[in-house]
């Protein structure tokens, strides 16, 4: 997960605001802790208070301690299984090596 932030660098609650293809707001906070850490308690207030149809992801590169059903968790092994079984992640993967 290539963020430009070192580990125990963060940004105040999203480092991504987005929307997807069919214009569904994304919000994520991103970890690159080497192991499980706990989700941020702000973001995840944010996400079962909300009220809003965005859809929440929390990219932790070792996992995290708690979950959400709100909350989307994608780790370390889901980006390398995404790598290795989807065509656009080897794509991906042939991009970020070239």
């Amino acid at each position: 997960m290539p963020t430009g932030l070192d580990v125990g660098g963060t940004l105040p609650t999203f480092d991504i605001i987005g929307r997807d293809k069919d214009g569904k707001r994304i919000l994520a906070q991103c970890k690159k802790n080497p192991s499980a850490v706990p989700m941020d308690e702000e973001f995840l207030r944010l996400a079962t208070d909300s009220n809003s149809d965005a859809q929440y992801f929390y990219f932790s590169y070792g996992g995290t301690t708690n979950t959400s059903d709100s909350v989307r968790l994608v780790t370390r092994g889901d980006i390398e299984n995404w790598f290795e079984s989807n065509p656009n992640g080897r794509k991906y993967l042939d991009w970020i090596r070239s």
